[in-house]
């Protein structure tokens, strides 16, 4: 729903409040009570408009001759009524939408300060100018629940989907069936994927069964109608049935103006059952129509709703694969479905366990392994006594590789230099000892 025609929707519903509370009783003569809302009054008769069902009125001109007595209800009370029907609901408006609710509850007080509604609207106002500032800082209230921007981004069909058939509800239940034919037309164009669509068709195909059968009465009352108003043109004078007929003939082109205006536009033809143009408009686009509903696959799209809820808890749960198949199956019953397609969206960014397992995970590189060297043959050693092993056996590897010890440091090469020294010193003695001896003899 585009925001000039939500707008537009609102100021027509404010503009028309009391048209929307049937509070007013007609009595004719003889007994009959009509219950409704007498929207005019001359010196010679009421226009009264009666609901017929709850989507449909129908307008009566009696003859204040032909009445018994008639109440009508006071003012502020008939306003309120109409004004009460506009409470916050589960969803809030669009931004723009706020500006005529809000004036028309600052107009109430303005109008009516004494009422004993007052209070009441006044609270309404604060709730309504609230939600105004959270709205414009970008929150959307859906279903009860306050979204932040983002949050209302991600869910914008159905947001935009439940507002047009909030408004199509409304303009079906005060009797503008053209206006929720159009509501429902523009959820067909811009939120078709939305959850609300499998309860929307129905509700636009009884609103044309209603509608249909209402511009068929109509059209069979024009005959009557219009035998009824030449004889009040050849009972009134001269001037009266001037004023009279020029007064029908500017209804007449008012009526033609807003169905050209309409046509043009794309929309449906109102309903004026005054004006036969009007209705032969309404009834042929009515005949297609109703055909072209009674087509639409809507158990297809509720099965695929549920559906749609059961692959959501299959995803929530963690069980990737049956919430695939889930969501495919809800998908092939309807491929609009924007709940399946946001699902599906919401898996394919989930990586199945099979890719993250084939992804090798970040680790220390692995060195590759040196080609082994050929062994090389160990040399021969002589065998060694147990002694000879104890003394040399392998040192530890933190120890280092044991020295061949020189000779002098050995046993036998130290006995050896004592040896040495004893024999050169004993030689030394002997010759020490036999040289006196020598000098001795020669003397």
């Amino acid at each position: 729903m585009t925001r000039t025609f939500s707008i537009s929707l609102v100021v027509a519903y404010l503009s028309g409040l009391a048209f929307s509370t049937f509070a007013d009783t007609v009595v004719i003569k003889g007994g009959q009570r009509l219950d409704g809302l007498i929207t005019n009054e001359t010196a010679t008769d009421l226009t009264i408009q009666i609901r017929v069902s709850p989507s449909i009125t129908d307008e009566r001109v009696i003859l204040k001759s032909e009445i018994a007595k008639f109440d009508r209800t006071a003012e502020d009370e008939m306003v309120y009524r109409s004004l009460m029907d506009l409470q916050p609901g589960r969803s809030s408006f669009l931004a723009g939408q706020y500006a005529p609710v809000i004036e028309a509850l600052q107009g109430f007080l303005a109008k009516y300060p004494d009422s004993p509604h007052a209070a009441n609207v006044r609270a309404t106002l604060v709730i309504f100018q609230t939600e105004r500032t959270r709205v414009a800082a970008g929150e959307v209230k859906f279903e009860g629940r306050w979204l932040t921007r983002e949050e209302a981004g991600l869910l914008r069909v159905q947001i935009g989907g439940s507002q047009i058939f909030d408004a199509m509800k409304q303009a079906g239940a005060r009797g503008d069936a053209s206006g929720a034919l159009n509501l429902f037309a523009q959820l067909e164009k811009n939120y078709s994927g939305a959850r609300v669509m499998p309860d929307a068709i129905p509700l636009a195909e009884q609103i044309l069964s209603t509608a249909r059968a209402a511009a068929l009465r109509a059209k069979e009352h024009l005959a009557s109608a219009k035998i009824e108003r030449e004889k009040g043109f050849a009972a009134a004078g001269k001037t009266d049935r001037e004023e009279m007929m020029a007064a029908y003939q500017a209804e007449q082109s008012r009526a033609e103006s807003r169905l050209a205006t309409a046509i043009s536009a794309g929309l449906w033809p109102p309903l004026q059952q005054t004006n036969e143009k009007s209705i032969n408009a309404f009834l042929e686009k009515t005949a297609s129509e109703t055909k072209r509903l009674q087509s639409l696959p809507v158990a297809e799209m509720r099965t695929s709703i549920q559906l749609s809820e059961k692959a959501r808890n299959e995803l929530t749960s963690g069980n990737i694969p049956a919430a695939t198949l889930t969501i495919k199956e809800a998908s092939k019953l309807w491929p609009a479905n924007e709940f399946a397609l946001r699902l599906a969206a919401q898996v394919a960014a989930i990586k199945p366990p099979s890719a993250v397992a084939a992804t090798p995970a970040p680790a220390t590189p692995k060195v590759k392994a040196a080609t082994p060297l050929p062994a090389t043959p160990a040399p021969v050693v002589a065998a060694k006594t147990s002694a000879d092993r104890d003394e040399t056996a392998a040192p530890s590897s933190a120890s280092p590789p044991a020295t061949e010890k020189p000779f002098f440091m050995t046993l036998g090469g130290a006995l050896s230099i004592v040896v040495f020294l004893a024999l050169l010193f004993g030689g030394f003695t002997v010759y020490s000892y036999l040289k006196p001896s020598n000098h001795q003899s020669e003397d």
